[in-house]
């Protein structure tokens, strides 16, 4: 185990410096302060074997938003064809009557109609 400080730490998890903060409070993190006051985090060097264990987490991440994706699409697909075939039973509407506003009739020319 190595010693960081709390920014390199947070560089390494890809976090922020709070996070870091907020995981050594809760004691996800061990650390411990130094002469400073600043917090010094503790580390685990990465062996040989550990270099693939985030690439192969994320490739599963990866596989299962793509199955995600794949299946929202679909959905997206289905949906639009049952709206496309509840408009084509839709009849048509007809035209309505023409309004006409208070005024026009009030001061129409002709008070015949």
């Amino acid at each position: 185990m190595k010693k960081v400080d709390m920014e390199e730490a947070a560089r390494i998890y890809r976090i922020s410096s709070d996070a870091v903060r907020k995981r050594i409070k809760a004691g996800k993190l061990q650390a411990e302060k130094d002469k400073q006051g600043r917090w010094q985090v503790f580390i685990e060097e990465a062996g040989p074997d550990d270099s693939g264990t985030i690439l192969d987490d994320s490739g599963k991440l990866i596989k299962a938003l793509e199955n995600q994706i794949d299946y929202l699409q679909q959905e997206n697909y289905r949906k639009d064809m049952i709206i496309m075939e509840l408009t084509k039973r839709v009849p048509e509407l007809p035209a309505g009557r023409q309004r006409v506003s208070f005024w026009s009739r009030f001061f129409r020319q002709d008070k015949g109609e």
